[in-house]
């Protein structure tokens, strides 16, 4: 990944997630509880999902939504 270092551990986003009341997430969703802004957590969200943490789906023009995969819960579990 080119630019800086995420500034969230992955572990930290991935429970962002699994609190979210809803089963996919947005970054407005969750860019509070990250400390980010908008475009910074989604280009967070956007690696993770490169990484293979999360799956992605772009179901409008814009929009972005992302859900938890395996790995991503598998190391959510992990740091707990």
């Amino acid at each position: 990944m080119a630019g800086r270092p995420p500034t969230v551990e992955a572990a930290e986003v991935m429970r962002a997630i699994a609190l979210h009341p809803e089963p996919v997430v947005t970054a407005r969703d969750i860019n509070e509880e990250l400390g980010l802004e908008p475009d910074s957590a989604r280009e967070r969200l956007k690696s993770l999902a490169e990484e293979g943490y999360l799956k992605m789906k772009q179901p409008g023009s814009s929009a972005l939504v992302f859900w938890m995969t395996d790995k991503g819960r598998e190391l959510l579990s992990d740091s707990e």
